[in-house]
């Protein structure tokens, strides 16, 4: 009968060998399929943080909202929320690679993993855009609108921005800002003015077309 010492630096390795693996598959195998999954359900992904906010706040929620910007264009805003001071404008964008630039600048620089640039259509005045078009064809004061473009976690955003209505934040940081907006020393909106808006909001809605 044969007998086995195992020394400690085998103890070791046949411990440290299986952690060594499962790391290097978490990094090359668990991590890309998730960001690549993010990136195809990025809309369910980013929902779920703001039906928390809805839920969390008792606030009213319109998802894939289209509405006519001219005779020739459809705006899609993915979400609008009604806050109790504000209406949310939000934009929800993916991005492989951190942003760059000021907010008022025709394009972005995104600056991928790699180092690689190139130039993307600015988030900023394309929100603006719609949140603009969308006060127009309401009749609700701009003014009461706040615009929101929401990006993946993993993006920095290098933009300069001194606006106190148009924003571009992380998904995970949503929840704090609009509880820092709606902090703001003004008055609440009245609900039967609240009520009328998302009215008025869910009629011009060409989803229901």
């Amino acid at each position: 009968m044969h007998t086995y010492n195992i020394t400690t630096i085998q103890l070791v390795f046949f411990i440290a060998v299986p952690i060594v693996v499962l790391t290097l598959l978490f990094f090359f195998i668990f991590i890309p399929l998730r960001k690549r999954y993010i990136k195809k359900n990025y809309d369910e992904y980013y929902y779920r943080t703001i039906h928390r906010i809805v839920t969390n706040e008792d606030y009213y929620l319109i998802n894939r909202f289209l509405f006519k910007v001219d005779d020739s264009r459809t705006g899609t805003i993915d979400h609008i929320l009604f806050g109790d001071k504000y209406i949310y404008i939000i934009s929800s964008k993916y991005y492989d690679g951190d942003l760059i630039g000021k907010q008022y600048d025709k394009s972005l620089i995104l600056i991928n993993s790699k180092g690689k640039k190139c130039y993307v259509n600015n988030p900023f005045l394309e929100n603006k855009l719609l949140l603009e078009r969308l006060s127009m064809n309401t009749d609700v004061d701009s003014q009461l609108m706040i615009g929101i473009v929401l990006v993946n976690k993993n993006v920095n955003i290098n933009v300069t921005n001194e606006s106190k209505q148009y924003y571009a934040i992380q998904v995970n940081k949503l929840p704090q800002l609009i509880k820092a907006i709606e902090s703001r020393e003004i008055p609440t909106i009245n609900e039967t003015q609240l009520a009328r808006a998302v009215k008025v909001f869910d009629k011009l809605n060409r989803r229901r077309d």
